[in-house]
């Protein structure tokens, strides 16, 4: 299913986001990419995630992880990218067999394990300056 979503992220920024998602059963598989900004910086992200519904019926929480890309800068050189984990927990709302469509609402975390400069040399551990938190709303068709 495709979908759309916008999202609030620190530091104070917003974006947008689109993606694919595949659902079987209860079971979730997730390619996104985003992008946003704020504060001088912009933000882009691309990666995927693998989770599940818990519980069944029209309205229930998901849990997600994954992994994927952070590049952030303000447009000149001193920007750097990122290998991140993500972890997502939120709702889904609206769900149903019979019609297509749902609204997804939730929180993510990034979790750098290491980045590169735009020198090309690489920094281990946590990275300050990119997204360590997101605000999720998509809507799925």
């Amino acid at each position: 299913m495709p979908g759309i979503g916008a999202m609030l992220f620190s530091p104070l920024g917003i974006g947008l986001s689109a993606g694919l998602a595949l659902e079987v059963s209860r079971f979730l598989l997730l390619v996104e990419a985003l992008a946003g900004g704020g504060s001088g910086l912009f933000t882009l992200f691309a990666g995927g995630a693998s989770g599940l519904y818990i519980g069944h019926g029209n309205n229930v929480p998901y849990a997600l992880a994954g992994m994927g890309i952070v590049a952030t800068g303000n447009g000149d050189d001193r920007g750097h990218s990122a290998v991140v984990l993500s972890g997502e927990f939120g709702g889904a709302f609206l769900r149903s067999r019979e019609r297509p469509g749902q609204i997804w609402l939730g929180a993510r975390v990034f979790v750098p394990l290491f980045d590169t400069l735009a020198s090309g040399a690489s920094r281990y551990g946590g990275v300050p300056s990119i997204p360590i938190l997101s605000i999720n709303m998509r809507c799925w068709l």
